[in-house]
């Protein structure tokens, strides 16, 4: 019978679980640069070529 815990398989949860990590925080700066960036750009909204 093999181990419950395979090294390789923790190893790469632990992995995956530090990916999901920076993948947040990644969201949450983009977040934070998107707002940043519409306060120095107009609306997209608005109607252009009037």
């Amino acid at each position: 019978a093999t181990a419950p815990e395979n090294p390789e398989v923790e190893a790469l949860r632990l992995e995956v679980a530090e990916m999901k990590e920076k993948y947040e925080a990644m969201l949450e700066e983009n977040k934070k640069l998107k707002a940043k960036l519409a306060q120095y750009e107009p609306p997209q909204e608005e109607k252009r070529g009037e």
